[in-house]
Order: structure tokens, then sequence, then C-alpha cells
């Protein structure tokens, strides 16, 4: 079955651009994906497919601001970061148990997409995540030349951002176009090194209200995005859920690199996608009961 492009809509109006790959057995067990900062939901395409032809359901979306979702002439205005989180990835949960219904619902999450979920009400109804480069964005994680990198990022790069009203991520290698209001609070928790809301107020506490349990891959060559310092420090806050670890070296793939998004990747992601199938697999309750 093809992919079908769908158009959803939050609880403010806003429409969201997604991406339905409707699996044999999406009633039985679906995932939605939620993506990084500057990533449109295309970069998604390769493993959603590839779960799709193993019977899985899969939603894609890009947040409000972003991709197929942004509005055209304004690069974003007005859109909020926890908007992403409290509106955007609701509206996706909510479409997909409307339309679906899955027994078993599974949501992967990529760098900000793992960060900020918690932060989401509607987290609660997922049975199981997968986290892939999911990092604290605090800059003490960060070393030598990397550290360097972002810093110029953190405290150079929101200069452009206030001047233009949006930050022109394609022409300075972060992806695609970013609404100034997110960026600029994207980069107060990274140097703050605490997520917090518009009024400053610690978000924190909510990563302990995800109860159900975690696979996280990290990569030894993600030290640009995502150092293991930095996964590991934001995992240690899911106090109330299992957080299994996997470190992949790439040469233990037969592989030179990976990186931040090589998992996304059909030449880098194959084997790694087992993994995460074969592990989501034994966490629905129905699968393990089977004799």
């Amino acid at each position: 079955m093809e992919a079908v492009g769908e158009t959803i809509v939050t609880s403010d109006g806003v429409r969201l651009a997604a991406t339905w790959y409707p699996g044999r057995e999406a009633p039985v067990k679906s995932l939605i994906a939620m993506p990084a900062l500057a990533a449109p939901q295309r970069y998604l395409k390769y493993p959603a497919r590839w779960l799709q032809e193993r019977g899985w359901g899969v939603l894609t979306f890009d947040y409000r601001g972003i991709g197929g979702s942004e509005p055209r002439t304004r690069h974003g205005a007005g859109v909020r970061l926890l908007d992403w989180a409290t509106k955007d990835m609701t509206a996706a949960i909510d479409w997909v148990r409307r339309e679906v219904r899955p027994r078993f619902l599974a949501g992967l999450g990529h760098s900000l997409g793992g960060q900020i979920l918690p932060f989401c009400p509607a987290h609660r109804h997922f049975d199981a995540l997968v986290h892939v480069s999911v990092q604290s964005g605090d800059i003490r994680f960060w070393q030598g030349r990397e550290k360097v990198l972002l810093a110029i990022v953190y405290y150079l790069y929101p200069a452009v951002a206030r001047a233009l009203g949006y930050l022109p991520g394609r022409r300075l290698g972060l992806g695609t176009s970013i609404p100034g209001e997110v960026f600029l609070q994207w980069c107060r928790w990274g140097r703050e090194g605490v997520y917090t809301d518009e009024s400053g107020a610690s978000l924190e506490h909510l990563y302990a209200s995800v109860t159900g349990p975690i696979l996280c891959f990290s990569f030894e060559d993600d030290r640009r995005y995502a150092p293991l310092p930095a996964v590991m420090h934001l995992h240690r806050q899911f106090t109330n859920a299992t957080v299994e670890y996997r470190h992949v070296r790439p040469s233990d793939y037969g592989l030179a690199h990976i990186g931040h998004f090589g998992f996304f990747r059909p030449e880098c992601g194959e084997a790694l996608w087992e993994e995460m199938i074969t592990w989501l697999d034994a966490r629905d309750p129905a699968l393990v009961a089977t004799p």
C-alpha cells in the first residue's frame, strides 16, 4: 500500500502536514515518529516504509513552522517550541488513536523529538518509546571543537533569528529554516542547562511522568550533536522508566559512519531497525503471551 498524505488539525486550529504508512497490521501495532529540531518529516520515510513492509502502521509529521506545516510567508511567526509538544505531538497521537486505534502504540523520538515528548500530556498513550540520539542540550556535556561550534550556535545565531524572525537553518548548516521563537527557546535551554517554560519555570519534573520502557540508541561518532554524556544525563531524569541503552560503534556494523542521522538511512539503519522491532515486539504484552 502507498503512503498517504494527511492533514492533522491541532487543538488551536493549526494544520500539520503528515504522512500515514498503512501497514497491514496497523490496528495491531503502530508507531509515531517525532522528528528533530530542523528536520522535515521526509528524512523519516526510509524507516517508515521499512516498518510498513513489516506490517507496522507509521505516522510521520511536520511540526508547525517546519516543512509542509510551514506558513510560507511568515517563516513560522508566533510559533513556540512548547507548541510542538503540547499541541502538535498531542494532535498526532490523537489522530492515530482515533483513526487507527492500535492495540500497541510505539513512539520513535529523534533528538529534540525525544527531549520534549515528556512535555506532551498525551505521551501516556505510548506503550514503549525508542530514542535515537536523544540528548540534553546542556553545553557543558560537549568537548573541544564540537563545544566551540555549539557555542557559536547558542550565543551568536540568536542575533540572526531576532533580526529575521526565523533562523535560515539551511544556509547555516542546521537543516531547514527554524521559527525564531522556537530557536531562541532551544538556545536558552542549551545555555542554561535546564528545560523551562516561557515563564522560566522548570519542566524537568515531567520526565518522571514517563513510566513505560525506553530503548535508547546513541552513536560513538555523534559527538557534534549527541555526545554520550549528554545522552546519559538526560535519560537519568526518566526516573520512573526502564531505560535500555545501545551505544553503537559504526565499525560493529561494518560502517565507517552513522552520526546523528545515519539511523534513518537504509545503508546504515536496517540492522538497527531490526533491533528496534525485535525490542518493541518483546514489549507487546499480546506477543509476549503468545506461546
